[in-house]
């Protein structure tokens, strides 16, 4: 458990901080500032990226974690 929890809270951060860089590339293109817009998308999509595989490896362990408990509450029913 512990360690889906430490998985979990980087990958809240990036993705946090992916859409708040995207809203900043937005505002880059509002103000008519391509450079910085496509800067700042880049790194939001690479964030994005990067809490999304975190969210995968979490998944996989939450699986894990289930398995187990369901093999656990079948012996007890045996």
């Amino acid at each position: 458990m512990r360690k889906r929890i430490q998985t979990i809270k980087p990958m809240q951060t990036l993705g946090v901080l992916s859409l708040m860089l995207c809203v900043l590339s937005m505002a880059f293109l509002f103000f008519e500032q391509q450079g910085g817009g496509q800067i700042t998308f880049g790194i939001s999509l690479a964030l994005m990226f990067g809490s999304l595989t975190q969210s995968l490896v979490e998944i996989q362990m939450s699986s894990k974690v289930l398995d187990f408990q369901l093999r656990d509450v079948k012996y007890q029913e045996n």
